[in-house]
């Protein structure tokens, strides 16, 4: 299990670096759904309250970013958005 952790880590670390943040992000709550479903399945753990009050917290503020996000983005031009000191792409 440890080596298939670490694959798949390795896997969302390349995926983080080679594409766009707020593509690959609503995906990493999967790891949510998929832990509380191999939980269920494997080991009969049914979710409690405080679980499911934890879960929902957490893809409740994921989602209010990413909607914070698309509103800020939406106001802004890219010259506000971009300065000289940033670095340049790929780097």
């Amino acid at each position: 299990a440890a080596v298939l952790v670490l694959i798949g880590y390795q896997f969302i670390i390349m995926a983080m670096r080679s594409g766009d943040i707020s593509f690959i992000a609503p995906f990493r709550y999967t790891a949510l759904l998929w832990s509380i479903l191999l939980g269920l399945v494997i080991f009969g753990d049914v979710p409690d309250l405080p679980m499911i009050v934890g879960a929902a917290i957490i893809v409740g503020s994921g989602l209010y970013a990413l909607y914070r996000e698309r509103i800020v983005g939406r106001r802004q031009t890219a010259a506000e958005s971009a300065g000289p000191d940033m670095a340049p792409d790929g780097i």
